[in-house]
């Protein structure tokens, strides 16, 4: 009996391919959100009031955008060197589910490494830190009410992930609405109550799907590099490799000869 340890590799090396293109698009997606928020901002009649602050988890998501991108390369590399395990069923008979088996190996080491940096410090970030807001030159306490209006389209901007474009406005009235309809944010007087009042947004929904997809790309990138290096060793115990021709006849041959 004899195992293909390319085929069940395969799936691992697609996975990996796969949730690399999707991290880099979540971090890509977030580093587009502050700079299109500070865009809006800049051309809002709140420009020069507050400026937002990302308090570094865009340093992160350029990280995360980065190694997506390097991961789902390496995706494509894995697969392209497991294809070649079919040509003679080279993988059947030494066990191996790509082709330069140990180079492979060497390469997922730092990036199972480097993804387990990137999920913790994401993680840590996505539940400890979050935007804020820091006061420009034209700033004076009490904030007004159509900077509170700008402040709350900030907020929603961020727990909806997208970017809505930021206005300010004389008074509340002017829109023909209440004060309670952007509510919390127009009982915050000061930056230092709006940076407080954060807190309660912690968790975007962008910052939810990154969480959770870092995780799962972590465990693909584990697995991946736990069954590639393990797979030749384990099937070699199990007799799950194709014996090479050559070696088989001199076994025939010198079994006759003894008998």
């Amino acid at each position: 009996m004899d195992c293909a340890p390319h085929l069940l590799e395969l799936p691992l090396h697609l996975g990996v391919m796969t949730f690399g293109a999707v991290m880099m698009g979540l971090g890509g997606h977030d580093i587009r959100l502050f700079h299109m928020l500070r865009s809006n901002l800049a051309g809002s009649g709140a420009s020069g009031v507050f400026t937002i602050e990302d308090n570094g988890i865009r340093m992160v998501d350029l990280a995360i955008l980065v190694l997506g991108a390097i991961t789902f390369v390496w995706g494509i590399i894995c697969i392209a060197l497991a294809a070649k395990q079919f040509k003679g069923r080279k993988g059947n008979y030494s066990g191996e589910g790509t082709a330069l088996w140990l180079p492979v190996t060497l390469f997922y080491l730092p990036l199972l490494g480097a993804w387990t940096g990137v999920t913790s410090a994401y993680t840590a970030y996505a539940n400890t830190r979050t935007w804020s807001l820091s006061p420009g030159p034209n700033y004076q306490p009490p904030l007004t009410e159509g900077q509170q209006y700008a402040i709350s389209r900030i907020g929603q901007s961020f727990y909806n992930s997208n970017a809505n474009p930021i206005s300010t406005v004389d008074s509340f009235a002017a829109l023909g609405i209440p004060g309670s309809a952007i509510a919390p944010w127009n009982t915050a007087t000061t930056l230092e109550e709006v940076n407080a009042l954060t807190l309660r947004y912690l968790r975007y929904q962008i910052y939810k799907a990154t969480v959770i997809c870092a995780w799962m790309t972590l465990a693909v990138v584990f697995t991946a590099c736990v069954v590639h290096a393990a797979m030749p060793f384990v099937l070699r115990c199990l007799g799950w490799t194709r014996e090479d021709k050559r070696k088989r006849e001199a076994r025939q041959l010198e079994s006759k000869e003894y008998a």
